[in-house]
C-alpha cells in the first residue's frame, strides 16, 4: 500500500469521526431548545429518513442566532456526508492505478476537510461573548430586579 493510499485512508477516517461529531453537535441544539423528555418524544415520532438527515431539528430552535448557527454545521453536515464518499472512491481510484493525480486529489481532500472547519470557526466566533457558538445567558427569574 502506497503512503497516499494510508494518507487517504486516515483523513478519510478522520472524516467519519468528523461526521459523528456533527451529527452529536446538532442533536445539542435540539437538547438546548427543548427538555429531555420532549426530545425523547421526537426521536419516537421520526422515519429513518429524517434521523439520518436531521432537518427536523430546526423548526425547534427558537433564538435566531442559533438557528443561523444549526444551519451553517447542517450545510456544513450535508457537504460532507455527501461527498466524502465520492472524494474517497476518488482518490483511492487515481491511487491504485498510479496516475498522477493522486497528489492534487489529495491536497484538494485535505482542503475539503481542513477549510469547511476554518470557515465556521470565523464565522461562529463572537469576541464580545466569548464563546464560538452559544452565549450563556442568564435565566430571566435571576436576572436582579431594578
Amino acid at each position: 500500500m502506497s503512503d497516499a493510499v494510508r494518507f487517504v485512508i486516515v483523513i478519510f477516517l478522520l472524516d467519519i469521526v468528523t461526521i459523528f461529531f456533527l451529527r452529536e453537535l446538532l442533536k445539542d441544539f435540539l437538547l438546548g431548545s427543548c427538555s429531555k423528555i420532549g426530545v425523547r418524544n421526537i426521536r419516537e415520532k421520526l422515519s429513518l429518513k429524517d434521523r439520518i438527515k436531521l432537518n427536523y431539528i430546526e423548526p425547534y430552535i427558537r433564538d435566531e442566532k442559533e438557528k443561523r448557527s444549526f444551519r451553517r454545521h447542517y450545510l456544513f453536515y450535508q457537504f460532507k456526508c455527501i461527498a466524502a464518499p465520492v472524494l474517497f472512491a476518488a482518490v483511492l481510484f487515481f491511487a491504485v492505478t498510479g496516475n498522477r493525480w493522486t497528489k492534487y486529489i489529495v491536497f484538494i481532500y485535505a482542503g475539503y476537510v481542513l477549510i469547511p472547519h476554518l470557515i465556521i470557526g470565523i464565522f461562529e466566533y463572537d469576541p464580545i461573548q466569548k464563546c464560538t457558538v452559544h452565549a450563556m445567558k442568564k435565566h430571566p427569574h435571576k436576572q436582579k430586579r431594578k
